[in-house]
C-alpha cells in the first residue's frame, strides 16, 4: 500500500482559491457548464479553485470545481446543485391561485395566474401586500 507524501498535504488556502459567483436573473444552472460562460472571470481562476454560485433570484446554489482555466474560458465540473423553491425562500404561505416570484433586483412581483397584482416590490413588500389583498378579499366576502 502506498501513502501520501507530507509534501502532497498542504493547507488548500495556500493552493486554491474559493469565489463566489452571482448569476443574473433567467441565467439557468446548466449555463455555468458552459466554458464561455466565464470568459469576463477566468484569468482569475486556477486549476482546483472552487466557485460557489447563488444565483440572483436564489432558485439555485451551485458548488464548482475549476478543472481549467485560460484566456476568455474556464472548464468547471458541478460538485452540487440544489435547487430551492419559492416556498422555502418566502416567510408566508401563498395560497393556491397566487405567486411571489422574483423578477429582478428588487421586483418582486404578486401575480394571480398569468396578471401581475403588483410589482416593483422587495420581497417583504410582496409578502405584506398579498396578505393585505387576501385579507380585504374576505372583508369584501362578509360584507
Amino acid at each position: 500500500m502506498t501513502q501520501l507524501a507530507p509534501k502532497n498535504f498542504i493547507q488548500s488556502e495556500l493552493i486554491r482559491n474559493q469565489w463566489h459567483a452571482k448569476p443574473e436573473y433567467g441565467t439557468p444552472s446548466d449555463a455555468l457548464l458552459d466554458k464561455g460562460y466565464w470568459a469576463h472571470v477566468s484569468a482569475k481562476m486556477t486549476r482546483g479553485d472552487i466557485v460557489c454560485a447563488l444565483s440572483e433570484d436564489n432558485t439555485y446554489f451551485s458548488e464548482l470545481l475549476v478543472l481549467e482555466a485560460g484566456k476568455m474560458f474556464a472548464k468547471v465540473v458541478q460538485l452540487r446543485c440544489v435547487q430551492i423553491s419559492s416556498a422555502q425562500i418566502l416567510d408566508i404561505k401563498v395560497p393556491e391561485g397566487f405567486e411571489i416570484k422574483f423578477r429582478g433586483p428588487r421586483k418582486w412581483s404578486v401575480l394571480r395566474g398569468k396578471d401581475v397584482l403588483k410589482e416593483d416590490l422587495d420581497r417583504k413588500e410582496a409578502e405584506q401586500w398579498l396578505q393585505d389583498h387576501i385579507r380585504m378579499d374576505s372583508v369584501k366576502a362578509v360584507a
